[in-house]
């Protein structure tokens, strides 16, 4: 076995200060990658030190970026949000002021040989890094750019690894991965303070373990299938695994768009707009739909809902979902503020059967807070707090109102508020062949407005034990046995 060969940049003039002329340090780190490229590949090392460059770095494939210093996991946990890591003993790239360029890109393979536009990275590294964006000085410029493979059909591509990296600060996003970069590997990586989205991902087959993305302006992980909304996805076979994900305090925490595996195994989803927001794709004969697995996620104080699903037109896809051992928890507030409305909000056209399993709902608003359109939802041993109520072997379609509103039979779970005055529930009759419908009625706001269960003024039904149910509850157990219905309170 042949020795790997080592460039170190301070060897090409690269002066690790933090100072320096930035384009005769971006010349020399660029030179040293080019020389480890024809090498067959080898490592560039980078000192513990500032490194100041103007212009976008170029990695070639089979080419390692080997950093130094104590650029740990825990340490970016820490650090970040503050100014301390730009004195930490790290090895450090730093934007200069109005570079407005991506700071790392692939160097790609050459035109005549594989198409115009060839943006191939692969068996490539970075580790033990810090990215240092310097935002407030720029207009543009992402961290790391994957760009888009337009002749994806080339063998090799993939296989890129970064490890022990902080992404920090910069205008556009953190990390890009285009169209045709698959099987990308992540461990141990922060992306912090970008105005745009954190990470993007469009490749298959790719994994990821122990990522941050917090604070960024857009989405903190955004995971797409496609580019056109026109077409069925272009890149949706495979597979994206994620473990030990961390995304807080981002508009959306993470968007799934038009790909058809994502599995996530521990998340924490906190402080975000929106925790989840998941896009079905375009509907093809043969496709499956999008499969989204959730273990052991705790989703904390999202403003508007932990999970949102969306089609924009009904000819897009269905989205089948599970969620094991999650944690579902409303942001806690103090009158007047508004705490949020509902954990999970599913605004799909097609229907898709989604399991909730082992999972423990607690909203200061509306409890459970499950609103669809379409989306069926089986509840397997869950927990609803503030209804005090085991949810078990229970396949409803939930709603809820803030209105008069009159039972339908296809109800199943209603969620009543009545923030905006007192509401009355009208329960219909039903035929004698629905004997055993059971509906639950759940009101768990804290204001003081009534709810008042009445029978269809068209039938004889009755209330058992009154006419009228004029009190607040927090959930009532409505039973329909033939031609009458009878309420239960059981909280």
């Amino acid at each position: 076995m042949g020795m790997i060969a080592v460039e170190n940049v301070i060897d090409y003039g690269v002066d690790n200060s933090g100072g320096g002329d930035p384009t005769t340090n971006t010349e020399g780190i660029q030179r040293a990658l080019d020389e480890a490229e024809s090498n067959g590949g080898g490592i560039v090392y980078f000192p513990v030190g500032k490194y100041l460059i103007n212009e976008t770095l170029k990695l070639p494939s089979k080419v390692k970026i080997l950093g130094e210093g104590g650029t740990t996991f825990g340490f970016l946990q820490h650090e970040i949000g503050t100014s301390n890591f730009l004195n930490f003993p790290s090895t450090i790239i730093i934007m200069d002021d109005d570079s407005n360029v991506n700071m790392l890109e692939p160097k790609g393979l050459p035109p005549l040989q594989y198409g115009a536009n060839n943006n191939i990275l692969y068996q490539a590294e970075i580790e033990n890094l810090i990215l240092f964006g310097n935002k407030e000085n720029q207009t543009r410029g992402d961290g790391i750019h994957l760009s888009d493979i337009t002749n994806n059909s080339y063998s090799t591509r993939g296989h890129v690894r970064f490890r022990n990296i902080l992404i920090y600060q910069f205008y556009g996003n953190g990390f890009y991965g285009g169209i045709g970069h698959h099987e990308l590997y992540f461990d141990e990586v922060v992306v912090f303070g970008c105005d745009s989205d954190g990470v993007i991902l469009y490749g298959q087959d790719t994994k990821v373990n122990r990522l941050q993305s917090a604070d960024n302006g857009g989405t903190g992980i955004k995971i797409l299938g496609k580019k056109d909304d026109t077409k069925p996805a272009l890149h949706a076979s495979g597979a994206i695994r994620l473990y030990d994900i961390d995304c807080w305090s981002n508009a959306k925490g993470i968007e799934i768009i038009d790909t058809l595996n994502v599995f996530f195994y521990g998340l924490g989803c906190n402080l975000n707009t929106i925790g989840v927001h998941i896009h079905p794709g375009i509907t093809q004969e043969g496709w499956s739909p999008l499969q989204i697995h959730f273990f052991r996620a705790n989703f904390d104080a999202n403003t508007e809902c932990d999970v949102k699903v969306s089609s924009s037109a009904p000819n897009l896809g269905s989205a089948n979902i599970l969620f094991e051992s999650c944690l579902f928890r409303g942001k806690e507030v103090v009158p007047p503020q508004t705490p949020p409305d509902y954990a999970i909000v599913d605004e799909s056209y097609i229907p898709a059967r989604n399991i909730v399993s082992n999972c423990f709902f607690r909203r200061d608003l509306y409890g459970i807070g499950i609103i669809n359109n379409n989306g069926i939802y089986t509840f397997r041993d869950c927990f609803d707090y503030n209804s005090r109520r085991v949810l078990d072997e229970i396949t409803v379609p939930y709603s809820y109102v803030d209105y008069d509103y009159t039972i339908l039979p296809t109800d199943g779970y209603i969620t009543v508020g009545t923030a905006t005055g007192n509401i009355t529930i009208t329960l219909p009759k039903l035929s004698d062949t629905q004997v055993g419908k059971v509906l639950f009625l759940s009101k768990v706001d804290s204001h003081s407005n009534s709810v008042t269960i009445i029978p269809d003024t068209w039938t004889n039904d009755i209330i058992q034990g009154a006419t009228t149910i004029n009190q607040q509850f927090e959930t009532l157990m409505v039973v329909n046995a033939g031609a009458a219905w009878y309420s239960v309170k059981i909280s």
